[in-house]
């Protein structure tokens, strides 16, 4: 048997695919430049003061724009803005994941009637209607 030819491997393949050559090149890729500049040294220039007021003890000559750009945001959530509070704790604590909540009341009188009406035993209804508060599709 020959050597397999893989669909990435295969110029022929990629070209129907509208990928001519894969990646762009490091210099040409928009997040290897953002990760350049973000390491580049930083001019602080006229932020030098308001940095300095929340973080006396910063080294300003040491840092480089990225470490900047996270000061900056840490500063306007101290000033409580939701946004920068929100970017800081989803990056350090993780995302919280949101359940889909029904809050149609339509939906849930339908959904509450038609448990009630079906003749089953009243602990299996109260039960089943206990389930859908649990799982966030009743809203109390």
């Amino acid at each position: 048997m020959g050597d397999r030819v893989y669909p990435f491997q295969n110029k022929e393949f990629a070209s129907l695919a509208g990928k001519k050559g894969g990646r762009p090149a490091a210099k040409n890729s928009i997040p290897d430049l953002l990760r350049n500049i973000g390491l580049e040294p930083a001019n602080v220039g006229a932020l030098e003061a308001t940095i300095n007021q929340f973080f006396p003890n910063s080294d300003l000559q040491k840092m480089n724009n990225k470490e900047v750009l996270m000061r900056l945001t840490y500063i306007n959530a101290f000033t409580g803005n939701d946004w920068a509070i929100k970017f800081i704790a989803e990056r350090t604590e993780g995302k919280v994941p949101i359940k889909k909540i029904i809050q149609n009341v339509d939906i849930i009188d339908a959904v509450i009637k038609a448990i009630q009406e079906v003749e089953l035993p009243k602990e299996f209804n109260d039960r089943l209607l206990e389930k859908l508060i649990d799982i966030g599709e009743i809203v109390e």
